[in-house]
């Protein structure tokens, strides 16, 4: 969800077609013979949706994760500020991201902007949940390797997709960084995210290669 509305946001000419694709599936259940069923189901599932904001507290790897792993808890208002708070700085550093960097770049952004968001704000992330960010890590990575003076950057981001991995290593480093590590390191991660979002990562490197490809072909 947080993907689509970014997208739609941020890109004029996906709004109709993510629209038009969001409301096909939704009505796609009222074709069943007792669509007062899927009504019904439907109403179920708000229910569990409200219920799964409100978990009991420190059980999570999300930003109360680390909180709670610090003797710290917070109230739900003033955690629910805090993700409002998070989703609007996120779709102005998306926004910038559309701006200032070139398209491929942009939409990597974009989607590693959705992922860290849903990692350190949706109540309910759990360990394997991470996934998700090893992937935008790896991709990150790769680019990185790309270009000269990254590699320190390059090679961290490749100790943190290992380490993102922590707890199929076995108890001894699983129970010890359960529901603080992972959240920590998409936090070590989000300076350099905001760093090619803002056009300083990425496409002062791409415009060299570019410049050292126009000279060669000359």
């Amino acid at each position: 969800m947080v993907l689509v509305l970014l997208a739609a946001v941020l890109y004029r000419p996906l709004r109709l077609p993510l629209g038009t694709a969001v409301l096909v599936v939704l009505l796609l259940p009222f074709l069943n013979a007792h669509p007062a069923a899927a009504w019904h189901i439907y109403g179920l599932a708000f229910d569990k949706i409200v219920a799964s904001s409100m978990p009991p507290p420190g059980r999570w790897s999300d930003l109360t994760g680390i909180l709670a792993t610090l003797g710290i808890g917070l109230p739900l208002t003033f955690l629910t500020i805090l993700r409002l708070a998070a989703a609007f700085a996120t779709l102005q550093v998306g926004y910038l991201a559309v701006v200032r960097q070139r398209r491929a770049v942009a939409a990597l952004d974009i989607f590693a902007l959705s992922v860290c968001y849903l990692m350190l704000m949706s109540p309910r992330t759990e360990e394997n949940t991470y996934v998700m960010l090893a992937v935008v890590l790896a991709l990150f990575a790769i680019m990185l390797r790309q270009y000269d003076g990254e590699r320190f950057r390059y090679r961290l981001l490749v100790v943190f997709c290992i380490a993102l991995g922590c707890h199929s290593y076995g108890r001894w480093i699983s129970e010890p960084t359960v529901f603080w590590l992972k959240p920590l390191l998409c936090l070590a991660f989000l300076p350099i995210l905001i760093e090619a979002c803002l056009g300083a990562l990425f496409y002062r490197g791409a415009l060299s290669v570019e410049a050292e490809a126009g000279s060669s072909e000359t």
